[in-house]
């Protein structure tokens, strides 16, 4: 009997989940059976989001390719439109003004007839450290500013050249000339807010705050070289959405899934800036120049930079040759434009960026290298995706 009784008191109780009541083992399954399937079904999400995003999302109407990355889906705007993919792709190359393109030679541009330029503004005030001829060091007190152009390719991002950004200051010191990199300080923290952008302007002497734009991010292009000038591009991102108008619009760019565009030789394009309009210039002009030149076969421009390095498969020849016309300091980073179609439509095409030249601006026989922006297109949609 004790032994019985020892092995009754040691007698399991029925587990909290299957009670001896069997309305309660029911509920009690059916709260297992729920768990095990949200948590299938979280599983399944967490795949689907992680592995195929593109099937959870809408992408825009005008959107009709979405790439999919871990955890991220890339919706694609079609060719003609230019944005998020997601939230809006707008119509590009629009302009509420008619453009002075019958005249000859470099000349002031119709009022906001480029609604897509972006005048970039450098400015620098600070200690710099420049590196002198016995190896010594010096730190010298500058105060400087300098200015490229670009292009609004949608609501966030500004495409320019990389040679723009790099924050380089001429500095002289005991009458020789030296150049350092601007060094972030407290008034400057980052590379970011020592420029600035302006988009909706004609006139550079008469711009507002309102025009101006904040920049939260600056890509170079991870293989750009100082020393050649390849790969001579850069995306910006700015810090708020611009607000498209009259004044403001995209520029087209060219459909990215042709690499190397425009195809041909002497084909008819259109330069702009607020660079020097000739090389003895001592000031630069107020307006907006737009000029005439032509993309020619890359061998005219073999004495360019003749000892540097060159992919034609990146870059672009053009000037012209006859007239002696080409940009400017000041122009860098501005767009090269062609004429065509666009879903149907003709329209002006950003095709190039300025680049570089052999120092002298304009004169027979002496064309300019221009970025190709077809080349970097998978670079500049994964930057505005970063």
């Amino acid at each position: 009997m004790k032994i019985n009784s020892e092995i009754s008191a040691t007698k399991p109780s029925p587990h909290k989940c299957f009670p001896k009541s069997k309305p309660l083992q029911a509920l009690c399954i059916s709260s297992i059976i729920l768990g095990f399937l949200i948590l299938i079904i979280g599983i399944i999400l967490i795949a689907l989001f992680g592995t195929i995003p593109c099937s959870l999302i809408i992408c825009h109407s005008k959107a009709s390719k979405c790439i999919n990355h871990p955890f991220r889906a890339e919706c694609i705007c079609d060719f003609g439109y230019q944005g998020d993919g997601l939230h809006y792709c707008d119509e590009c190359g629009l302009s509420f003004a008619e453009k002075n393109l019958k005249i000859i030679g470099g000349i002031d541009a119709a009022s906001n007839s480029w609604p897509s330029a972006a005048y970039l503004r450098f400015f620098y005030e600070g200690d710099v450290a420049i590196q002198l001829e016995d190896g010594s060091t010096a730190s010298v007190y500058v105060k400087q500013g300098g200015l490229c152009g670009g292009s609004l390719i949608d609501r966030k991002h500004v495409l320019t050249a990389a040679h723009c950004l790099q924050a380089m200051l001429k500095v002289t010191y005991n009458n020789k000339e030296y150049y350092s990199k601007a060094k972030i300080n407290s008034k400057f923290p980052s590379l970011e807010s020592m420029y600035l952008i302006f988009l909706g302007i004609n006139d550079i002497s008469a711009l507002t705050s309102s025009q101006a734009y904040s920049i939260k991010k600056i890509y170079n292009h991870e293989e750009y070289s100082g020393s050649t000038l390849l790969n001579d591009i850069a995306v910006i991102k700015l810090d708020d959405e611009v607000v498209l108008n009259s004044n403001i619009q995209l520029a087209c760019v060219p459909d990215f899934s042709k690499k190397y565009y425009p195809t041909g030789v002497n084909i008819k394009s259109w330069v702009i800036g607020w660079g020097f309009t000739n090389q003895s210039a001592k000031t630069l002009p107020n307006l907006l120049q737009n000029l005439n030149v032509y993309i020619y076969d890359p061998s005219v421009c073999s004495d360019v930079g003749s000892e540097v390095e060159k992919n034609w498969n990146s870059q672009i020849c053009a000037g012209d040759i006859v007239e002696g016309k080409s940009a400017c300091n000041g122009d860098s980073g501005g767009s090269l434009f062609v004429l065509d179609s666009v879903q149907g439509k003709n329209k002006f095409m950003s095709v190039g960026i300025v680049s570089y030249g052999n120092g002298t601006c304009g004169g027979v026989d002496n064309p300019q290298i221009y970025t190709r922006i077809s080349y970097f297109g998978e670079w500049i949609q994964s930057k505005k995706f970063s």
